[in-house]
């Protein structure tokens, strides 16, 4: 049976109570006809035991009296022929065998009253006479008689005593059988309830012992035999065990080889767990590392805040990411980058600690650098520039030479050009790190198109190029400088690949909102070369540029529209012109309050950690 599907034992389970059950209620039905039978039989006999009874009373009574009419007996309607029929009738009910010298008797008598009948009738003889006559050889037959009648009653009783007895027994046999089955029932049902239990339990307590070892990923009990549900399911959880045995020893390969440091620590901040990076990052061994606090190998100056870090990571549920320079065994500072969650089920904390020095030192180098570009070279530059302008102007003179004032508008072009690289590239730095807090407004579009197209308007002319914007206006909540800057450098885009003599378009609309968010979408269109499908992303991010005999600049300029558009909670990208010329350069604004989406650029904000 403990091959058998779950299924086939629940049904084996009701089953076969029930065909106990069925057994038990035709024998009973059976045993209530045989007990109705004798019922009907001992009724049956005691109604003719009556009447025999008071028949037989009657015939003697008109016997003796003289009240039998001998010579109407053969009319029906009489009330001794009605009486003679009616024991008759009564003696056939019973057996032949024991009414056979009854039957006899009363023949006899009849017989005799009959003969008597026929002799009245002819009327040759006296009537008194002749029924004094008849009365004493009825006379002679009436105790013989009255003896068999009252051998027939006795039986006749003997008969219905004896039926009365049969019902009085299987009225007993009916109870008896009906306790006897009642505990028949409750005896199979408590068997095959324990047989299903037992044959139920061991496999549930066996896979029940397998899931606990699983859980604490330990060696699992042997397989279940058969092919039920039972075993199938135990089966699956040694397949899950040995998939996680695998998973597990690639997952502490890869923990052990990684270069990151990858711990557990106590609620206390003690070193519980460490893989071998520890050696290669603090230059003390995984071992060694073991029963440590964090405290013990963080720096002084960062002692007390270490603390703070921990409690915060108990409290919550999510990643908390953090920084703390530790001390090497050489005595030397490491910079470090903490990613830590709480497992409440394990009570631990887990970390992956990673070595950020090299990164903390590129970025001050940068620092320094776009440092040195922000002082030693933008302010001179724009000095510069703003000389050169003078001189071109005539403010410090007159410029005779034509050939002399034509290098001058050149260099004066080419500085403005390093100034605007030098802006974009600390504006692009600002925004990347997060340091650039959008001023918003309610602000009018059209107020903003404008401007930007005051900015671009002398640049076009020099190309003969026509700027087309229908005044559209919708109020937007914004930065206005930032989303001027951003279309400022979408025109300047769109004038600088244009061809001469053609035509930009700018236009303004309702956004397809896929929220509840209402938005507004920009949208500049050029007749340039376009951008090929594979740079349509591509484009968007920092020093990437589209293929062109006219590419000049950083690569910036749309890299810091990106981070504008998406700090205000819009989108921006490319697509084809219908003409199938030139682009349609797009980014949507919404036109509530969204709060700032720039965030730092950090890559550790991802979860590490999974209970």
């Amino acid at each position: 049976m403990k091959t058998l599907p779950l299924q086939w034992r629940g049904a084996m389970l009701i089953a076969f109570p029930m065909v106990c059950q069925g057994f038990f209620i035709f024998a009973v039905i059976f045993m209530l006809i045989n007990a109705q039978h004798s019922l009907e039989r001992a009724l049956q006999m005691r109604e003719t035991y009556l009447r025999l009874n008071k028949v037989a009373s009657s015939i003697n009574e008109s016997l003796v009296f003289h009240e039998f009419d001998f010579q109407n007996i053969n009319r029906p309607n009489t009330q001794q022929t009605k009486q003679v029929t009616e024991l008759n009738g009564l003696l056939k009910t019973l057996a032949p065998e024991d009414t056979q010298k009854l039957n006899a008797r009363l023949k006899e008598m009849l017989s005799i009253l009959q003969s008597s009948a026929d002799t009245l009738n002819t009327g040759k003889t006296n009537p008194d006479k002749l029924r004094i006559s008849t009365f004493h050889r009825v006379l002679h037959c009436i105790p013989p008689f009255i003896l068999e009648m009252q051998t027939v009653i006795a039986k006749s009783n003997e008969l219905r005593i004896s039926e009365f007895s049969k019902f009085a027994k299987a009225q007993g046999e009916i109870l008896r059988f009906i306790w006897l089955a009642i505990c028949a029932s409750l005896l199979v049902a408590a068997v095959m309830f324990a047989f299903f239990t037992w044959s139920i339990k061991k496999p549930l307590e066996h896979i029940a012992e397998n899931s606990k070892r699983l859980s604490k990923r330990i060696t699992l009990l042997p397989p279940l035999k058969g092919n039920d549900e039972l075993s199938r399911l135990d089966r699956r959880l040694h397949s899950t065990y040995e998939a996680v045995k695998v998973a597990s020893e690639r997952e502490m390969a890869l923990i052990h080889n990684v270069s990151d440091l990858v711990c557990s620590l106590s609620e206390d901040g003690i070193f519980l767990e460490a893989n071998a990076a520890a050696e290669g990052m603090l230059g003390v061994s995984a071992k060694d590392l073991l029963g440590k606090s964090v405290g013990d190998i963080a720096v002084a100056s960062e002692f007390l805040i270490t603390d703070e870090y921990l409690r915060k990571t108990r409290s919550s549920e999510e990643v908390t990411n953090f920084e703390l320079r530790l001390r090497a065994a050489t005595g030397q500072e490491v910079e470090t980058h903490w990613s830590a969650v709480w497992s409440p089920l394990r009570s631990r904390v887990f970390c992956v600690v990673r070595d950020i020095s090299a990164e903390k030192a590129l970025s001050r180098l940068k620092q320094d650098f776009i440092d040195m570009v922000s002082h030693d070279l933008r302010s001179p530059l724009t000095n510069l520039g703003i000389t050169l302008e003078m001189i071109e102007k005539g403010s410090l003179g007159d410029v005779n030479n034509l050939d002399a004032l034509k290098e001058i508008k050149a260099t004066s072009r080419n500085v403005q050009i390093l100034i605007n690289f030098i802006n974009d590239l600390l504006d692009f730095q600002k925004l990347d790190e997060g340091r650039v807090q959008l001023d918003k407004t309610y602000c009018s579009s059209n107020e903003i198109v404008k401007e930007a197209i005051s900015l671009v308007k002398e640049v076009a002319a020099t190309k003969n190029l026509s700027i087309d914007y229908t005044p559209t206006n919708f109020e937007i909540f914004c930065d206005h400088g930032k989303v001027t800057q951003t279309i400022l450098n979408l025109l300047s885009n769109a004038i600088k690949f244009s061809p001469d003599n053609g035509t930009i378009s700018i236009s303004i609309s309702e956004a397809d909102n896929t929220d509840s968010i209402s938005q507004i979408s920009f949208t500049i269109t050029d007749r340039g070369p376009g951008i090929p499908e594979e740079y349509r992303q591509r484009i968007f991010e920092p020093y990437q540029q589209a293929p062109s005999s006219k590419s000049q600049g950083t690569g910036l300029g749309l890299a810091i529209c990106k981070m504008i558009v998406e700090a205000h909670g819009g989108r921006i990208g490319v697509t084809e012109n219908q003409s199938g010329k030139g682009s349609n350069f797009w980014f949507t604004l919404p036109t509530a309050n969204l709060p700032q989406t720039t965030q730092l650029a950090d890559h550790s904000d991802q979860s590490l950690f999974h209970d």
